[in-house]
């Protein structure tokens, strides 16, 4: 079971994480080992065009793997405009699982602890919703390799790859919900397939396959969009 003073510091531990891992990309080149159509923005114009999904749900599967130890994650981040936002991460290390829950609602919010639904105070909402998913890793310029049927209809494929320098210890409550995971020094190398829906912009699929001091798999998927049956309530009894 996750602790509510860890919760609290997963704001700070992702800022950390973001700065450092900019930083360090924009002192490097990104580069595609795909010969195709270069492409400028691609990043910033899919997550402006997923600020305007009205209500969504998005799934991240993967896992982080360092000599002896694997961390299976699973991450659901669920949106209802106009103030309705869920998060769901449950990672499992060996036979131990671990989960952090948040429910926000209007100006409150709730976090699962102990099997028991308490008051939370939200820093920063980013941290907890798709967006950081789709921009978990900072770059812009990406080749265009051809266009693909997905779930939704058209999407354009993209590919890049990038060189930073992301601690991993800084994963956890990030992406590991679990303060158990031992994991140490850095993530160098990600290569990054990503999906744009034709129709409307907004990112549809993100895989990042990363290597380093360990290994990095990691889907994120858009599983149902602008769907009226998609709600955030408040947890009951609260």
């Amino acid at each position: 079971m996750v602790s509510l003073r860890f919760v609290s510091r997963i704001g700070f531990a992702l800022t950390l994480a973001t700065l450092s891992g900019l930083a360090v990309a924009l002192g490097c080149d990104s580069k595609s080992n795909v010969a195709s159509t270069p492409v400028t923005g691609v990043r910033s114009a899919a997550r402006a065009a997923a600020s305007t999904i009205d209500r969504g749900v998005v799934q991240v599967n993967g896992s982080i793997s360092q000599r002896d130890e694997n961390v299976r994650i699973r991450i659901q981040y669920t949106s209802a405009k106009p103030d309705g936002w869920s998060y769901d991460d449950e990672s499992t290390i060996g036979d131990r699982t671990s989960r952090i829950s948040l429910i926000s609602v209007a100006s409150n919010a709730w976090t699962l602890e102990q099997g028991q639904w308490k008051p939370f105070t939200v820093v920063d909402a980013h941290v907890f919703l798709a967006d950081r998913i789709w921009s978990l890793i900072p770059f812009e310029d990406m080749n265009l390799v051809g266009t693909e049927r997905l779930s939704f209809g058209l999407a354009r494929h993209y590919q890049t790859t990038v060189d930073l320098a992301l601690p991993l210890d800084e994963l956890a409550g990030s992406l590991i919900a679990s303060e158990d995971a031992s994991l140490t020094g850095t993530i160098s190398h990600v290569a990054i397939d990503y999906w744009v829906d034709e129709a409307h912009g907004w990112p549809v699929k993100a895989r990042y396959r990363g290597n380093g001091d360990a290994e990095l798999e990691l889907t994120a998927e858009l599983e149902n969009v602008n769907d009226p049956s998609i709600a955030v309530a408040p947890p009951r009894g609260t």
